[in-house]
């Protein structure tokens, strides 16, 4: 029943040879929507043997899941549309961790008008964390920051136009978790 409700429409695996070397030790997960109810998930990892994805409803049920197993990157679209309208999580996990991103599945929803991006957020020294977003054009970032408690540390809200990259010393505290939403996608980092 759930291949009938989302549909796979094609693999595009790529990132061989020397190209490997070149990937960052964490992995890196974007979100493009390719149409009204259609989007890309875009991966790159390092020695993945497996990577797991899952697509949950607003009420945390899990409406796919699959295992693709020896690439260090790949695109791979997916497909909504016979699906309620709402917001999806995907959550994609792998050797170094999960990465959870939202999307919107609305039949209104025009592609000219979806504009996500590329984010990371990578540990550059002891307690030192670059975030960096890839975007084009205009959007509107929004950071929070907590601790293992759940308690909020920070937030900020970051106007955006283009690329943006920004480095945070988390030494003098207790941070645990990482939110940055973009364009309506959240993205969760768990810190070491």
């Amino acid at each position: 029943m759930i291949a009938v409700l989302l549909t796979v429409l094609s693999t595009v695996a790529f990132a061989t040879g020397d190209e490997k070397d070149k990937l960052n030790a964490k992995a890196s997960v974007e979100v493009k929507m390719e149409g009204a109810q259609i989007f890309n998930l875009i991966y790159k990892g390092e020695n993945s043997e497996k990577v797991d994805i899952r697509i949950y409803d607003e009420s945390k049920r899990l409406v796919f899941s699959e295992s693709i197993k020896k690439y260090d990157a790949f695109s791979r679209p997916y497909n909504l549309s016979n699906l309620p309208e709402g917001i999806y999580t995907v959550v994609v996990k792998d050797a170094n961790g999960t990465i959870n991103k939202s999307v919107e599945n609305y039949t209104s929803r025009s592609s000219e008008n979806v504009n996500f991006g590329l984010i990371r957020f990578n540990e550059v020294a002891q307690d030192k964390y670059k975030l960096t977003i890839i975007n084009n054009g205009v959007a509107n970032a929004e950071v929070k920051i907590y601790d293992k408690t759940g308690d909020l540390l920070y937030v900020k809200n970051e106007k955006l136009t283009g690329n943006f990259a920004l480095l945070y010393n988390l030494s003098l505290v207790n941070a645990k978790t990482v939110k940055v939403r973009l364009n309506g996608a959240e993205n969760t980092f768990a810190l070491n």
